[in-house]
């Protein structure tokens, strides 16, 4: 949501997301600096999280949204460019147990990192690009696995579109909100099924946006926009 979480960039955060709905943040690594700026976001913005809680989840009729900030050193909700991508012992243990508390609800899972790389179909690159290393992937592996009904893995990091299936598990990352075509996700959920879409808002702007069509792969393929799982 910020570049750097000092007081004055998060009351401007605040303010900005000041929306007819509520907004919730998954603190991402420039949210996480400085050292203090958990600290910071929980006095200016306390809104944006649940019981002064960076990690939480928020449970409606039909689902179970989980946000679990990922961690990237052994400093806790604090960012200085080490790559480390996993979670503290509390959150996968909280977690895992909203989890298992609803069995029947659908549950998505919010967090920073992806957990898959951007396919080298999707990019043409000769590897998957932001690949976060397999212990990472794994521990998100054992942790949505404990209910079929763990049906989604937001993240961001890459400021690309993507999406990959694995064992009915749907991971997918977002283009950045400030980036041309400034664009955002839908999720509908209902008993029956889960339905994902991307939403562009270039055409309602009073400025016309450029566009490098030589990274057009951030926009992701159709299958990367939208998808829809039936139960």
């Amino acid at each position: 949501m910020v570049d750097t979480a000092t007081e004055e960039n998060v009351q401007s955060a605040r303010q900005a997301f000041d929306l007819p709905a509520p907004v919730y943040l998954c603190l991402g690594n420039h949210d996480m600096r400085p050292p203090d700026a958990l600290r910071t976001w929980l006095a200016e913005a306390p809104g944006f999280f649940v019981n002064d809680r960076p990690s939480f989840s928020i449970a409606r009729d039909d689902c179970v949204l989980h946000v679990m900030p990922t961690q990237w050193n052994a400093t806790p909700y604090f960012w200085d460019k080490a790559m480390d991508p996993h979670f503290l012992a509390e959150q996968m243990e909280t977690t895992r147990a909203a989890i298992e508390e609803r069995p029947e609800a659908i549950h998505i899972l919010c967090t920073h990192s992806p957990v898959m790389g951007v396919p080298t179909e999707q990019t043409g690159f000769p590897a998957a690009y932001h690949d976060p290393g397999e212990a990472f992937r794994q521990t998100v592996f054992d942790l949505v696995k404990s209910n079929p009904r763990a049906l989604c893995v937001l993240s961001a990091h890459t400021h690309i579109n993507s999406h990959v299936e694995e064992n009915g598990v749907h991971f997918v990352t977002a283009s950045a909100f400030v980036e041309t075509p400034f664009e955002f996700k839908l999720i509908d959920v209902t008993p029956e099924r889960m339905r994902l879409s991307t939403i562009s808002l270039a055409a309602l702007l009073d400025f016309a946006p450029r566009y490098d069509d030589s990274r057009r792969y951030v926009q992701g393929r159709e299958q990367d926009r939208a998808f829809e799982v039936t139960l």
